[in-house]
């Protein structure tokens, strides 16, 4: 598409992580990563990449619900109700990388990290998330949103990146190979949805420094 990125800062916030993110009842968190907006000129349409706020609950559910719905995109079987959402977005929103794409103000796509895995040495783990509305995928995107996600978390000190494929999904797959996640392995009849078990790709890639005792995330 033409057009310019403008305003194209990302930066992390001083103090890194204070707490984990299994801290608190869920909805208690302190916003730890700020970032400029990116807005990307085209013509007479405005797209911006920004944080997002429970404020923004309403939208990137709108955008999510169908993959409920209609799809073994995401495991997830039942919509959350706006309440459950917003409290689910707070409980992530205080630690890691959480992003809205908004053409003309609208939400049109969203992007997250979490943890991945419970336990205290999983801490410098992260999974990516990444989903669009219908007519707003396959448009380089997911590529901005990946890479502000990783810059972000390289920034808070994770190391490693991962992502969960429902697979066949050769898109994403050719997506996360462009990025440069490898491959680790499938997860065979991972789960079950829509009338059907389906396979899991678990994907890496390494973000940080691997030759000394990382300091916390």
């Amino acid at each position: 598409e033409e057009g310019a990125w403008v305003e194209s800062e990302w930066r992390a916030a001083s103090p890194p992580l204070a707490s984990s993110p299994f801290d608190g009842d869920g909805c208690e968190h302190t916003i730890v990563v700020t970032a400029s907006r990116r807005r990307f000129k085209g013509g007479s349409v405005v797209r911006t990449v920004r944080l997002a706020t429970e404020a923004d609950a309403a939208g990137i559910l709108a955008v999510y619900a169908p993959y409920i719905r209609d799809t073994a995109i995401t495991f997830e079987t039942e919509t959350p109700s706006l309440d459950a959402f917003r409290c689910r977005m707070a409980s992530i929103i205080g630690d890691y990388p959480y992003l809205v794409v908004e053409e003309d103000g609208s939400i049109v796509g969203f992007a997250y990290a979490h943890r991945l895995g419970e336990r205290a040495a999983y801490a410098w783990n992260a999974e990516l998330s990444i989903y669009f509305a219908p007519g707003y995928t396959s448009r380089g995107w997911g590529s901005v949103l990946f890479w502000a996600l990783i810059d972000l978390l390289a920034l808070q000190g994770v190391r490693n990146a991962y992502s969960l494929i429902t697979v066949p999904n050769e898109v994403s797959l050719a997506l996360h190979e462009k990025l440069g996640f490898t491959l680790m392995g499938v997860q065979k009849e991972a789960g079950y949805k829509l009338g059907a078990w389906h396979d899991v790709a678990w994907l890496r890639m390494a973000i940080g420094d691997f030759s000394a005792a990382p300091p916390p995330p």
